[in-house]
């Protein structure tokens, strides 16, 4: 026959209330744990949809509505957006106004591929002008 497995005895908990209270404090906590990380979880997923909904908007009127004209139209947009002449950068608040705020960019190089979002995008891609390893860039359709 199997031995039953006893969490308790270790901690030489001799009677059997002190065992009861022991088990009820242990339950009490971990409600109480379990309850607080979800509060939390829940609280701060509410804090980020309030957040994305506000740049939404903020976004929203910054995009010139013939730039979602079309689907040519929305890369042409991207393309401009991205381009920009030595001494200037992008103009990242158009681009930013063209993407969902949940969007991810991929990267493909050789030495593999990286996702990022679009603030993680602007921060790469704006670190390399400053580092002046590019100065400038145009990105255009080639077909």
């Amino acid at each position: 026959m199997p031995q039953k497995l006893n969490f308790i005895q270790p901690l030489r908990l001799a009677s059997p209330w002190k065992k009861s209270l022991f088990l009820v404090l242990l339950c009490c906590f971990l409600m109480f744990a379990c309850r607080s990380m979800s509060k939390n979880t829940v609280m701060a997923d509410s804090a980020k949809l309030l957040k994305s909904v506000s740049n939404i908007r903020e976004l929203n009127s910054l995009v010139n509505q013939a730039d979602l004209s079309s689907i040519d139209a929305i890369v042409k947009a991207i393309y401009q957006t991205i381009s920009f002449p030595k001494g200037e950068e992008p103009n990242w608040d158009r681009f930013r106004a063209l993407f969902s705020p949940n969007a991810l960019l991929i990267r493909i190089t050789q030495d593999g591929v990286n996702k990022m979002d679009i603030e993680g995008f602007i921060l790469f891609f704006t670190e390399r002008i400053r580092k002046g390893l590019i100065r400038s860039f145009r990105e255009a359709e080639i077909s």
